[in-house]
């Protein structure tokens, strides 16, 4: 069965999971913006996989970012992201939400 969801939906399905802090409210919503517009892009329909989103996304400083993915104190790590992966978007408090690699 095939199951229409809205952005409420999406969040309580991450809550549902156990993973409702995973990200902020603000991440998840950048995440279901995605999620939707490459489905709409695609013409198919998006099998949610709460678990899958959580290991291929991330929400991070970009301190945080620098440190994990051993980048130099002086990086541009928006450039740096945009060269290596996809970024989802960033939150009003600075963090950036981006497929990990």
């Amino acid at each position: 069965m095939l199951q229409v969801m809205n952005e409420r939906n999406f969040v309580q399905a991450f809550h549902d999971h156990d993973r409702g802090n995973q990200f902020t409210p603000e991440a998840l919503g950048y995440i279901f913006d995605y999620l939707e517009q490459m489905a709409e892009d695609s013409g198919l329909p998006y099998e949610l996989d709460v678990i899958a989103l959580c290991c291929a996304i991330s929400e991070s400083t970009p301190d945080e970012i620098k440190r994990d993915y051993c980048m130099d104190a002086d990086a541009d790590v928006l450039q740096e992201l945009d060269d290596r992966t996809r970024i989802i978007g960033e939150t009003p408090d600075g963090n950036i939400v981006f497929f990990q690699f």
